[in-house]
């Protein structure tokens, strides 16, 4: 698919190309990226949009950017060539259009003084990512069934949607090979004895995880057969199911379930899932409390992870266990609670 507008030639070393040159309002459009840092290339996605809305509204200039490396792992990167692009417009008034990964570059490049407006395409918006820059602007999110299907757009496919389904439940585990990165999410437990001297023991821990069933097994029946049934079921099944189980919560929880209170992702609240793990999937109580050791933030919602912290707690064995509060809770509710 080829496109046409004026090309650009931005400061930050990236090009664009602008349809409707002499437009007052300008709609610049940043694509997606990948893990692997490969060189950037014009989206199919943004052109078909482009094609069709360019002759529609005269009035609208649109400037397509493309990126130096399209890849989350160079956000800033991609983030100072969309900064180049609306320093590369003389319009009075401009949107931001992010498809994918360009809805965490738009947001960041939304506090430029010109800018109005941010339209995320399913967008990708991680946890840490600063929104800030929002402040004063408008945000419209443009989602489709399973979040990433927008029929008739190049590139936002039913197909797409059951990848990232799979990339978010165990695909992960794969591309973060060697990318360990517990030392910048958790720095507080590297600096616990107690905690390294436990996460230096895992093969003790497989070891015994796996032994007790054989050891139990071959007790009862008496025989090797016997003990490595134990160890099948009670150990290898055992540990699948619960992974998958643990999996769930980066998967399904992101696509089934209620979002009752707003957060800047699709985490929403699972009861089957939070019944299965303790609690972890009531996903969307904790994106938009991240702090708070209580995910069923109400009596109806199971979370056995919080009724052993609430004993531990009242034992005295922790302390500082932060919730949120009533008034916490009504300010982040959400207006409606989709299914």
């Amino acid at each position: 698919m080829g496109g046409g507008g004026h090309p650009v030639k931005l400061a930050s070393g990236a090009e664009a190309r602008l349809t409707n040159e002499r437009a007052a309002q300008v709609v610049v459009c940043v694509n997606g990226g990948q893990g692997k840092e490969v060189p950037g290339t014009w989206s199919a996605s943004l052109e078909w949009l482009v094609r069709r809305l360019a002759s529609r509204r005269p009035e609208l200039g649109f400037l397509e950017v493309r990126y130096r490396i399209k890849s989350w792992r160079v956000l800033d990167l991609c983030i100072e060539d969309c900064l180049a692009a609306i320093a590369a417009t003389d319009a009075e008034r401009i949107t931001l259009l992010g498809f994918s990964m360009g809805g965490a570059v738009a947001i960041a490049a939304a506090g430029e003084p010109r800018v109005t407006h941010v339209l995320g395409l399913a967008p990708w918006i991680p946890d840490r990512l600063e929104v800030s820059p929002l402040r004063g602007r408008r945000l419209d999110v443009l989602h489709g069934s399973l979040d990433r299907w927008l029929p008739g757009v190049p590139g936002v496919s039913p197909a797409l949607s059951r990848r990232g389904f799979v990339h978010a439940h165990v695909g992960w585990l794969f591309d973060n090979l060697g990318m360990e990165q517990g030392r910048e999410y958790g720095k507080d437990l590297y600096e616990n004895r107690l905690v390294r001297t436990i996460d230096r023991l895992y093969i003790v821990w497989v070891a015994v995880t796996l032994g007790l069933p054989f050891l139990i097994g071959y007790a009862v029946g008496g025989t090797l057969a016997t003990g490595l049934e134990a160890l099948v079921w009670g150990g290898l099944i055992r540990i699948f199911l619960y992974q998958h189980a643990t999996f769930s919560v980066n998967s399904i929880c992101h696509m089934f379930g209620r979002q009752d209170y707003r957060s800047r992702d699709q985490a929403r609240n699972n009861w089957v899932v939070a019944v299965l793990v303790f609690g972890e999937g009531w996903h969307n109580n904790h994106h938009a409390f991240p702090a708070s050791a209580r995910h069923g933030l109400h009596r109806w919602q199971i979370d056995v992870s919080w009724w052993v912290i609430r004993g531990l707690e009242k034992l005295r064995l922790v302390w500082n266990v932060k919730v949120p509060d009533a008034e916490q809770l009504r300010r982040r509710r959400a207006q409606s609670a989709p299914a």
